[in-house]
């Protein structure tokens, strides 16, 4: 059982790196649209 424990561990830190990533793309395009729209406004 020890030999599959690094593995196991290995994917949950992915899966949590890949949920971490796409919250982190959420933000950034939202903060993005925000700018852009800040910016269009001061045009």
């Amino acid at each position: 059982m020890m030999v599959f424990a690094p593995a196991d561990t290995r994917e949950t830190y992915l899966n949590g790196c890949g949920e971490d990533w796409q919250n982190r793309q959420q933000e950034l395009q939202l903060t993005v649209s925000s700018l852009h729209d800040c910016v269009l406004t001061n045009l």
